[in-house]
């Protein structure tokens, strides 16, 4: 067993870690991370590289036991060994791996062509794993190949997606409409991806910090990009209190009393220009953002600072047609 943990107890918890142009080389169970993973790897992610024998994965040789998880992950590490290597994972005996990718180069020394994935090497089972990917153009794992992989273990749930497929979605939509996971047991998803453009890949941007979302203290909550311009219909009186899950997912770990002074909230304002139109065909439809701010809005009276608010939004060069309005 061989990583930065050579095996990560059934008690353990690894969380919100990342190892970055990391060289590790062993022999059996060799992983970035750990040799072998019996706990919870939680929003993690490695670069680098990995070269052992069997059991040789980007984050961990080997995943075993009931409730041995790897959850909002990823690694672009290179992997190499002699079989049952994985750019995740090289074993996956059982447990669950939900919301992971691989990018990384998989390299065979020699072994059992099989035994070689994109983000499994070798699947035991394939119960527990969830919405996972693996980049079959940077993994080398495509049809017809006989220098290291051509697919992946773990079932139909591990999809092989290209560069472009695995960068395309820039928000929980699509491919990762699942993704926003609940990480800290606190209702409502957590949010932990960033998706960028669409030139990158998801980075991981959760970590256990409270957010102010009243930077400027002056009692109005900062409205940044569409879903939080979305998240405040569910707040019209705007005091920054809602239980639904979308305002939190909205607003994720965000301070005590949102970061507002003492004496409350108020209401919101727009801290960024905001683009409904984002194919920029002059329509705001339900090809813009997967159509995620063209439903109706609840009823309800805004106060009067989040009734400005909500109207104040980009428009594009040309004017849109549509009649379809964002739900705030």
């Amino acid at each position: 067993y061989q990583g930065l943990f050579r095996i990560i107890g059934t008690n353990g918890r690894v969380e919100s870690l990342g190892l970055t142009n990391a060289n590790v080389t062993g022999r059996d169970q060799t992983g970035i991370l750990a040799g072998g993973n019996l706990g919870e790897i939680v929003a993690s992610y490695t670069t680098g590289a990995a070269v052992g024998a069997n059991s040789v994965g980007g984050i961990t040789g080997i995943n075993q036991g009931t409730g041995a998880e790897i959850l909002s992950s990823y690694s672009t590490a290179s992997v190499r060994g002699t079989g049952q290597v994985g750019g995740l994972v090289g074993r996956f005996a059982s447990g669950a791996i939900t919301h992971a990718y691989a990018t990384g180069a998989v390299a065979r020394d020699s072994g059992m062509l099989t035994t070689f994935g994109g983000l499994i090497g070798t699947a035991v089972t394939t119960t527990g794993i969830t919405a996972s990917y693996y980049d079959t153009q940077t993994s080398g794992c495509v049809s017809g190949s006989t220098t290291g992989c051509t697919t992946s273990a773990g079932g139909s749930a591990v999809v092989g997606k290209t560069t472009s497929e695995l960068q395309t979605p820039t928000y929980y939509t699509g491919i990762y409409s699942t993704w926003n996971a609940n990480l800290d047991g606190v209702a409502g998803g957590d949010a932990p991806w960033d998706f960028g453009t669409t030139s990158d890949y998801p980075s991981l941007i959760y970590h256990i910090i409270d957010v102010d979302y009243d930077a400027d203290n002056d009692r109005y909550i900062d409205i940044a990009n569409l879903a939080q311009l979305n998240a405040v219909r569910h707040d019209l009186n705007g005091d920054g209190v809602s239980t639904v899950a979308d305002f939190g997912s909205a607003f994720p770990r965000k301070a005590a009393g949102m970061g507002c002074p003492s004496t409350g909230c108020a209401g919101y304002e727009l801290t960024a220009s905001l683009d409904f139109d984002s194919d920029g065909d002059g329509d705001v439809d339900a090809s813009d953002h997967g159509g995620a701010y063209t439903t109706a809005a609840p009823a309800g009276t805004p106060s009067p600072h989040t009734q400005a608010t909500s109207r104040a939004t980009d428009t594009p060069s040309t004017t849109c047609t549509s009649t379809e309005q964002a739900a705030v």
